[in-house]
């Protein structure tokens, strides 16, 4: 018996390697942000590959800027987070 159904072909392909880019490369810039602090301070290595998230996170609303520096430094050894509030139009975001 022959089976109807046909390989995945090259479109297929191309749409998860899209959907594997879209999903792990932000889920995988802090970790890297980590790494990156042991074994290139510098991070001119990070900045280069991570250049539309890095872009998208100093363009991101100042409530959510911190909460992803804070996640960052969370895993660098050495660093301290200094806590900073924002009022915006009233409402007071906390540290």
């Amino acid at each position: 018996m022959t089976s109807d159904r046909k390989k995945p072909g090259v479109a297929f392909w191309a749409t998860v390697a899209v959907i594997v880019e879209l999903v792990g490369n932000p889920l995988s810039f802090i970790p890297a942000c980590w790494v990156s602090s042991r074994v290139q301070p510098s991070g001119t290595c990070l900045s280069a590959m991570y250049r539309p998230i890095i872009l998208a996170w100093r363009n991101s609303p100042p409530c959510a800027e911190d909460l992803v520096a804070r996640w960052i430094l969370f895993g660098i050894r050495g660093y301290r987070i200094e806590y900073r509030t924002y009022d915006r139009g009233g409402i007071r975001f906390p540290p």
